[in-house]
């Protein structure tokens, strides 16, 4: 239908059962390339350097004195965005957490090729994305 039809998988089949891998219908170099590197390690790098920029910036506000009553609140409004952005940050790397154990193997499958890694392995790479 989506043009993942594949006669290997066709001509391995027993008793007209047809197993479907997802290794066999996505390719690697897509999962690589695409998926890993272009749509979710350049934006995860881009974020962590756009979180530290923030938090660099507001630690070297909030360690200036305060000297007047706006000063003070300005001071309240940082230190309220600073939760925020660690909040937020907490978030990103529970992200990367979560998914770039899956990555990695499949940059080591790839790359190494697929018996350098135990099936537990991939398991809880499936299990942790």
């Amino acid at each position: 239908m989506l043009g993942w039809y594949n006669d290997d998988t066709l001509s391995k089949s027993v008793n007209s059962t047809i197993t479907c891998e997802f290794i066999a219908v996505i390719p690697m170099s897509y999962l690589v390339y695409f998926s890993f590197i272009l749509c979710t390690l350049i934006p995860l790098l881009v974020m962590t350097a756009l979180y530290g920029y923030i938090f660099c910036a507001i630690r070297g506000i909030l360690r200036d004195k305060p000297g007047n009553g706006a000063q003070k609140q300005c001071q309240r409004y940082l230190k309220k965005e600073k939760q925020l952005a660690g909040s937020l940050s907490l978030v990103l790397a529970l992200f990367a957490l979560s998914w770039l154990p899956i990555h990695i193997l499949n940059c080591i499958t790839y790359f190494r090729g697929k018996n350098d890694i135990p099936v537990v392995y991939i398991y809880v790479g499936f299990l942790s994305g």
